[in-house]
């Protein structure tokens, strides 16, 4: 077994702990969230959305799957679209198209908002 030197894998070994601290405040979060006042809606991004759509099908509530569902599909479908705005990995402060992203993003959050016909309380 050939030693390995701290400086190599003390870099990665806080980044995976980080990831893990990061992940498991995510489900706790998830978990108060749906125990307490929001009951029908997630405050962390994509966990909590993961979270409802599995409770709601455990349920067989398929109307709430559904909604839950639409959100997982409208939010990786923004993402692709920002990602088709912003093609290079490293971030560039001016030289890419980040406020194309963020208006498109703000405009259809304002249209969501505007046409939500659904009362969930």
């Amino acid at each position: 077994v050939a030693f390995i030197p701290w400086h190599e894998w003390w870099g990665p070994a806080v980044v995976y702990l980080a990831a893990f601290v990061l992940c498991f405040n995510a489900g706790f979060m998830n978990g108060a969230s749906m125990a307490g006042m929001y009951k029908y809606g997630s405050i962390t991004s994509v966990t909590g959305t993961v979270a409802h759509l599995g409770v709601e099908f455990q349920h067989g509530d398929l109307d709430k799957a559904k909604h839950y569902g639409l959100l997982l599909f409208s939010f990786f479908t923004g993402s692709s679209i920002c990602g088709l705005y912003i093609p290079n990995k490293h971030v560039q402060i001016g030289k890419q198209r980040y406020g194309y992203a963020l208006f498109n993003t703000s405009l259809f959050i304002v249209l969501a908002t505007y046409f939500n016909n659904e009362d969930f309380s």
